[in-house]
């Protein structure tokens, strides 16, 4: 995952970028086209889910 080293705090997506500050630092990765809803609605994803309830 990169770590964002400027002057410049982004948050949000640009040109399939996403930023995002977590833990107090700025951090930027690559677009994804998963979202939870699509996650959900999926039945590929079934026992992902399964899992992430289980261990959450």
């Amino acid at each position: 995952m990169a770590q964002v080293l400027g002057a410049i705090q982004l948050k949000g997506s640009v040109n399939g970028l996403t930023f995002y500050e977590r833990y107090g630092k700025n951090l930027a990765r690559k677009h994804t086209s998963l979202c939870k809803k699509k996650m959900y609605a999926n039945p590929n994803y079934e026992r992902t889910l399964e899992n992430c309830m289980e261990f959450a």
